[in-house]
């Protein structure tokens, strides 16, 4: 009879994430709510083979999961963010665009780690609407928008989705 064996956080810490690219990566595709191997590729600039064995090690670790060609963080793999205390880190660069007033980043910093931690599916979800609309700000269409509409969008966007939960 074979016995199961079992990971602690701390042994991922210890031995997988060694490797600072594999929490890099794995912060990135939380930052990003979804991602596919394209978009990492893009924002990282890895070659594709280094690419594919530090996603390789993250999904048989399983700290994160693969649906119709997406990449997303797992159960496991937030908590080895929030161990390593990257989960700050991404939440910092989430709430950076709000910068311009900081008592109301603050705030909103505040209101994003307690809906990481309570609704994290909901959050991996405004992670990748609020990708999506910085791609549509970022386009040709709108390069010359003003600040004001830049960040009252997507306040909009964290908002509505959580006005859902």
């Amino acid at each position: 009879m074979s016995q199961e064996i079992h990971f602690t956080i701390a042994d991922y810490t210890d031995n997988l994430l060694k490797d600072k690219l594999n929490l890099i990566v794995l912060a990135w595709i939380e930052k990003s709510g979804t991602a596919s191997d394209v978009e990492i590729l893009d924002e990282i600039g890895l070659t594709k083979e280094k690419l594919n064995s530090v996603l390789l090690k993250l999904y048989n670790n399983q700290l994160i999961e693969v649906k119709d060609s997406f990449y997303k963080i797992s159960v496991k793999g937030k908590r080895v963010l929030d161990v390593s205390k990257i989960s700050e880190l991404v939440i910092n660069d989430t709430c950076k665009i709000f910068e311009t007033d900081l008592r109301k980043g603050l705030v909103l910093r505040d209101s994003f780690i307690h809906y990481r931690d309570s609704y994290y599916l909901d959050y991996l979800h405004t992670q990748n609407s609020l990708k999506l609309w910085n791609r549509i700000l970022d386009s040709k269409n709108f390069k010359n928008a003003e600040l004001s509409f830049k960040i009252w969008s997507k306040i909009i966007i964290i908002l509505w989705d959580l006005s859902l939960i």
